[in-house]
């Protein structure tokens, strides 16, 4: 059972930007992007799709204003997929629209629709320039055939030194880039266990409060925050951990191509002796990668299984106010056991 607080699977950004209750933060993000100066957050209509999430976090979101259909999406690792992916966003926003506002798209008045705008917030740890146009032509398999049809995505590099001007125009923005760095400093310098990445975080959390950064905001989501927040992070690294496979899977579909073609030389030279030795290195790759694999899931399963007794053992500290208790629990496994016992987590 996953011990998430469900209105921040939603994650940090799109609780910030995206829900009603902090509209008046959409419509200045709505316009420092745009270079607009609208004033009443009222006439903003929010139309996130509610079911598109990656990995159980949501990071988007989108809205109409004066005939406008803008789409806010933060990003941690650039995707040069974008603008596919905001095609196919907006395709389901615009059959929205028109069920919404009762139009037919099969008559023959043609429809006026909201113009589209499709803005990723880069704020990763890796350089990138503050402003990139991805064009989904760039995608396309049959070179310069893109005539008469194109669709973009503008990437901008918000991360703190970047882009200052629209940080300014947006201070919740900018307060939302600090507090990235922040937790991204706390988490990189702590030990690569889940109670010392959960000590950072709250630690990162308070020194953001101190420092007046998203302060009324952390203090009422404290503990959904932290929570979530680990769960990106480790979410990070299981993206950087498929990467990771996807490139051990690449050489090892290249040594087969080669292992092939050198048996289909072999067979020329000696029809036998290249089977064997093909057989022989096949067979002993096949058990090692198989035994690697077992070994990789079995721990894997291991630690995901851990985490959630561990996540669910601080969210039950946070909620009741014993952040002494959680700190201790961090470095010290035997009262962190009790504690687990107290509160029934991992008992049969």
């Amino acid at each position: 059972m996953s011990i998430l607080n469900h209105k921040f699977k939603d994650g940090v950004f799109c609780r910030l930007f995206g829900s009603a209750e902090y509209r008046d933060n959409l419509l200045s993000l709505f316009n420092a992007l745009n270079g607009t100066d609208y004033e009443n957050a009222d006439e903003l209509i929010i139309n996130t799709i509610e079911d598109v999430v990656f990995m159980g976090i949501k990071n988007d979101s989108s809205c109409i204003l004066d005939m406008q259909m803008n789409l806010f999406e933060e990003q941690s690792t650039f995707n040069p997929n974008a603008p596919l992916r905001g095609l196919m966003y907006f395709g389901r926003l615009y059959e929205g629209y028109l069920v919404d506002n009762g139009l037919n798209r099969y008559g023959t008045r043609l429809l006026k629709i909201p113009n589209p705008k499709y803005y990723v917030l880069y704020l990763g740890k890796n350089d990138r320039p503050d402003k990139e146009i991805l064009k989904l032509s760039d995608a396309f398999a049959i070179s310069g055939s893109d005539k008469g049809y194109e669709w973009s995505a503008t990437v901008l590099n918000v991360n703190i030194g970047h882009n200052e001007d629209i940080l300014d125009a947006c201070n919740v923005l900018k307060e939302y880039a600090w507090f990235v760095d922040c937790s991204r400093r706390h988490l990189l310098n702590s030990p690569n266990d889940h109670g010392s990445k959960t000590k950072a975080m709250l630690e990162a959390v308070d020194e953001c409060i101190t420092n007046g950064i998203l302060t009324d905001f952390l203090l009422k989501n404290k503990a959904g925050v932290v929570n979530m927040y680990l769960t990106e992070w480790d979410e990070d690294a299981y993206r950087e951990a498929l990467r990771q496979e996807a490139k051990e899977d690449g050489y090892a579909e290249g040594h087969e191509e080669g292992l092939a073609k050198g048996l289909a030389k072999g067979l020329a030279k000696g029809l036998a002796k290249g089977h064997a030795e093909g057989l022989a290195e096949g067979k002993a790759e096949g058990l090692a990668e198989g035994k690697a694999e077992g070994l990789a899931k079995g721990k894997a399963e291991g630690r995901a299984e851990d985490r959630e007794e561990v996540n669910r053992l601080n969210l039950c500290l946070i909620n009741d106010d014993r952040i002494e208790d959680l700190k201790r629990s961090a470095i010290d496994r035997e009262f962190q056991d009790k504690l687990m016992a107290e509160y029934g987590i991992g008992s049969a």
